[in-house]
């Protein structure tokens, strides 16, 4: 990993689709916060998010199942220093539609519910960005466009959007104005699904921030032909780190990892920059569990069109992940 002598600088911004609202190009992510609220990882978890603020970071997402609900209160928390709140300085997203069980509920009832605890949680009257979580097959697109545009008139969202959502349910909502934002994995092992949701997004004038740039790790640097992963872990049920195609994705990491060396940069940097690289990507989210790692990944990053062709090549001799329901995109 290369050690850069100064912290690295998101001063770049972005419009978010047609919503209005300029976010740094990268998002900071809360998924691995949030689970310990006490001691050393509380006061870690919290150096990062306000690192990341000082590097220039605006834009932070988080949901009231990180943690449950702990990522919310130690980014309310993040945001409080010396008695000043910089509440009005960041753009922040957060979600909800899934239950401490796991199950989803988009209801109008108990997306309300959701709503109001994480702005208790957040310490704050309003959000910026509310998404559903996941799809509820069982809520009518109807109903839940009717919820969503009842927070943006009560001035609790500025704007709703939906993650995890394949293009089928994207195209459902398309039509109903409730859907500035959008929020889907994407990463060089799962291009053609999100580049279709994606498309259709740009068609609406919904803006676009993605997640997993680093294909949940793969693309680290951290995950090698020796990784196992834990049964607690998800990772070790998905076909992105096992089946046939798995020795030959390594192949792949390696030789990418190999192309970020000639390029002076980190094989994350490079990830994170072919994301950016589509015009489609208005910001992409990341996670960092100490403020050493934010220097890690750098969105000021351009990759040129002979590198672009080169990853291109490489990751086309592999499977793709990924399908078009949300089940599908691990």
């Amino acid at each position: 990993m290369i050690a850069f002598s100064e912290p690295a600088r998101y001063s770049s911004t972005r419009t978010l689709g047609e919503g209005g609202i300029e976010v740094s190009r990268l998002c900071l992510g809360t998924w691995q916060s949030g689970a310990s609220l006490h001691g050393e990882e509380l006061a870690r978890g919290i150096a990062t998010m306000r690192a990341g603020f000082d590097s220039g970071i605006n834009f932070f997402d988080t949901a009231a199942s990180y943690g449950d609900g702990g990522a919310e209160v130690m980014l309310a928390d993040a945001l409080w220093v010396g008695g000043h709140c910089r509440r009005d300085e960041v753009v922040v997203a957060t979600k909800g539609g899934v239950l401490p069980d796991g199950r989803r509920n988009s209801t109008r009832s108990s997306l309300t519910a959701e709503l109001e605890a994480s702005l208790r949680r957040l310490r704050t009257d309003y959000v910026d960005i509310f998404f559903v979580h996941w799809p509820d097959p069982k809520t009518a697109p109807e109903s839940l466009a009717e919820t969503l545009a009842g927070f943006v008139a009560s001035g609790k969202a500025r704007l709703t959007g939906v993650s995890n959502y394949a293009r089928a349910e994207l195209a459902e909502l398309s039509g109903l104005g409730v859907v500035q934002v959008i929020q889907p994995p994407y990463h060089l092992f799962r291009r053609s699904e999100a580049e279709s949701l994606m498309s259709l997004a740009s068609d609406f004038g919904m803006g676009v921030c993605t997640y997993a740039p680093m294909a949940h790790g793969l693309l680290s640097g951290a995950v090698t032909r020796s990784t196992r992963f834990p049964a607690s872990d998800w990772r070790a049920r998905s076909r992105l780190f096992s089946g046939p195609e798995e020795a030959d994705r390594i192949d792949v990491v390696e030789e990418l990892a190999r192309i970020a060396m000639d390029c002076e940069i980190t094989l994350g940097q490079l990830a994170v920059a072919w994301v950016l690289s589509n015009p489609c990507v208005d910001s992409c989210v990341f996670g960092a569990q100490a403020p050493e790692q934010l220097h890690a990944v750098r969105q000021d990053v351009s990759l040129s069109i002979e590198i672009l062709r080169r990853i291109e090549e490489l990751v086309e001799s592999v499977p793709q992940v990924g399908g078009p329901t949300p089940e599908g995109f691990w």
